[in-house]
């Protein structure tokens, strides 16, 4: 349980310095998350599609069983979106 707590906090802390390096590279500061999908896939199991919104502009998705995995993943293709378009320059926050 006590490794569980430790994740989920680290996701947590991942996810909000991705959040704060794109609000800070692209110099938008309204970044969220939006739930577009709660599918169940049968049982318990529910599958949650998220997508990132910064100032009301749509960019990645990500699915995943939970919510901050979802969002995880999003941000994460979010990233890689902006560093392709040259948004964001990645070499800037590696040891962040």
């Amino acid at each position: 349980v006590m490794a569980l707590e430790k994740n989920k906090k680290l996701m947590e802390r991942i996810i909000e310095n991705q959040r704060k390096i794109i609000a800070e590279e692209t110099g938008k500061h309204h970044l969220t998350f939006k739930l577009i999908e709660n599918k169940n896939e049968g049982g318990n199991n529910k599958l949650y599609h998220v997508v990132v919104v910064i100032d009301d502009k749509e960019y990645a998705t990500g699915a995943d069983y939970s919510i901050k995995g979802a969002e995880q993943l999003s941000a994460e293709k979010t990233w890689n979106m902006l560093v392709e378009q040259n948004i964001i320059k990645p070499d800037k926050h590696e040891k962040e």
